[in-house]
């Protein structure tokens, strides 16, 4: 039997002896508002299903009578179990029915070797409850990856090992392989994404970026950029100035320009091809700019919170 699929009033006797019981029927009933029949037709298929047992009299019972019999809810009938992941830890506790600890687990996840946190949680696996929710795993690499992500990189596969079907778990895999510089890896693991959902938008700019990066360079990336949004819902024009330059280890780095204040770094410089990704902040959050490179004439489209996208044009100079 499952409890979703059971009348109102049986989860309702159910909800109510597991926060309050044990109980007797008739304090069920005043608990809940039923009369004794409906607790007494609501209590037998929980009764049958041993999600609650009969554990006889309350202390104190009076002898004369009808005796009162004390219902509660069968601990063992089912397990819970909940994951925490911390910037260095992972906690793991299993308990039973009435959230009393069966186990509980603990290990080091800060070093990007996720061996002993595995090793750790297998004993928490249950046939019936996921052991470690998947967004508990995506939140933990997303946290990791400006400051380790070697470490988030390990989290993610562990993700995508525990979670094969899921679109979610091959793309963050891939976007956090792609930060790497690991072009061929990250390239697999979003194709494979796409196999799961082949019309998803992020996963097939992913794709573009990644073979576009795969590509010898058709410009140079160095200069100042002016470049015009548009939005397409609103048709609000935006202009916004960046200037790219190029480190001593050989990656892309840019600022954004803006009159009377200083320049703020740009979050992300991706180029390959005749094409240049950007990632900027905007008044709501980042903006991702997709452009391509022809001669000094910028063409291309843009992406950024709540929806709000466009097209975008614009020129260069050195």
């Amino acid at each position: 039997m499952e409890l979703p699929h059971q009348a109102p009033a049986v989860t309702l006797v159910f909800q109510t002896v597991l926060t309050h019981g044990p109980l007797t029927r008739a304090e069920v009933g005043r608990r809940t508002g039923l009369s004794p029949g409906a607790v007494t037709k609501a209590a037998t298929p929980l009764l049958d299903d041993d999600w609650i047992v009969e554990l006889g009299r309350p202390p104190g019972d009076r002898l004369a009578g009808r005796p009162a019999t004390l219902v509660a809810v069968r601990a063992e009938r089912a397990s819970f179990l909940g994951v925490k992941v911390t910037a260095d830890e992972l906690f793991g506790v299993l308990t039973d029915l009435t959230a009393r600890p069966i186990a509980t687990r603990r290990a080091a996840l800060d070093s990007g070797d996720i061996s002993h946190a595995q090793k750790a949680a297998e004993p928490l696996r249950s046939e019936t409850t996921p052991w470690i929710a998947e967004w508990v795993l995506m939140s933990k690499a997303r946290k990791l990856q400006s400051s380790k992500l070697p470490a988030a990189i390990q989290v993610a596969k562990w993700n995508v090992q525990l979670y094969p079907d899921s679109f979610f778990a091959h793309y963050l895999l891939a976007d956090l392989l792609l930060q790497d510089h690991k072009l061929t890896e990250a390239l697999a693991a979003d194709q494979q994404s796409l196999k799961l959902e082949p019309h998803n938008a992020a996963a097939s700019n992913l794709e573009e970026k990644i073979q576009a990066l795969q590509k010898p360079l058709q410009f140079a990336p160095q200069g100042t950029y002016e470049i015009k949004l548009k939005n397409d819902q609103s048709g609000d024009l935006q202009t916004i100035v960046v200037k790219l330059d190029r480190s001593q280890e050989g990656q892309w780095s840019g600022k954004k320009i803006e009159s009377g204040s200083a320049p703020s770094p740009l979050r992300s410089v991706s180029a390959g091809a005749n094409r240049l990704w950007l990632i900027v902040d905007g008044p709501f959050g980042p903006l991702e700019l997709r452009i391509t490179v022809t001669a000094a004439a910028l063409d291309g489209y843009w992406a950024g919170p709540f929806g709000h996208s466009g097209h975008l044009s614009g020129s260069k100079s050195q």
